[in-house]
């Protein structure tokens, strides 16, 4: 599927993720930009969930972006000006990639309740006996 609208749901989805680490913990998902680390995390063991890539980076790196076209959940062309809105760095390969985090850290409201035990401080002071002369006071 090509993607050619900049308002693309998945586009948006994507950049939320991006810029926000609540969104990205509450989803269990991270970001990738590249082919290297695309291709890496899939090499490692992680699910890649959507990829998009230009036409561009398909035949700049064919080996590469068809494996992880081939391995991932949903992958997506992208045009170029859409490459440019998914991108966080100057001169972007036009590869990117949601991937799920392994262990991911779900936060849910109401789903950890924390209890404060109080715990009781020693007010009272000690009198320490000191020594003059042999004799205590």
């Amino acid at each position: 599927m090509r993607i050619t609208s900049r308002n693309n749901e998945k586009i948006k989805a994507f950049v939320k993720l991006r810029d926000s680490a609540r969104t990205r913990n509450t989803e269990g998902l991270f970001v990738l930009e590249g082919a290297r680390l695309c291709f890496d995390a899939l090499e490692s063991g992680y699910n890649v969930q959507e990829l998009f890539y230009t036409e561009t980076a398909l035949s700049r790196y064919a080996e590469r972006v068809t494996a992880l076209i081939e391995n991932s959940v949903a992958a997506f062309e992208a045009a170029d000006e859409v490459a440019q809105k998914l991108a966080d760095t100057v001169n972007s390969q036009g590869v990117f990639c949601t991937v799920k985090m392994k262990y991911a850290r779900l936060h849910r409201k109401n789903t950890l309740r924390l209890t404060v035990f109080k715990i009781p401080t020693i007010s009272a002071r000690y009198h320490v006996p000191q020594r003059h002369s042999g004799l205590m006071r």
